[in-house]
């Protein structure tokens, strides 16, 4: 079996993060995909705009997706799962974190990217506070 991990925050959840775990699922056998927990979300006030409860069952519905876990952060579900594939969007390309890129080589984990449309939910939710 070729587990693939995604970790994330997948809040607000958008066809760009359906791209992201499609194109992960076609790298391996089971796409496992870790949430990072609400209280280690760092991306500013009123973040993240959805639970991790509702944002878990949001993401197990997905038909590629075979687990959904809780997380602290991306390390720990690399730990946590063994996976074969990290893999991450187009966009972390110059931004994988060192602990994750040193933890993947010397548990021989390939890190691979997904070339999806980058779509940024950060974005997105600034465009919604705009128009309230």
């Amino acid at each position: 079996m070729k587990v693939v991990l995604c970790v994330g925050c997948w809040d607000l959840f958008h066809v760009g993060h359906l791209a992201h775990l499609e194109a992960a699922y076609e790298l391996g056998s089971e796409l496992v995909v870790g949430i990072t927990r609400d209280k280690y979300i760092g991306k500013g006030a009123g973040r993240p705009v959805i639970r991790e409860r509702d944002r878990m069952r949001i993401v197990q519905a997905i038909w590629c997706v075979e687990q959904v876990h809780l997380v602290k952060s991306s390390l720990e579900a690399l730990k946590t799962f063994d996976p074969k594939v990290f893999a991450l969007g187009s966009d972390y390309k110059r931004k994988v974190l060192k602990e994750d890129r040193d933890f993947c080589e010397r548990h021989g984990i390939e890190i691979k990217f997904t070339n999806e449309p980058r779509f940024s939910t950060t974005a997105i939710y600034d465009r919604i506070r705009a128009s309230l």
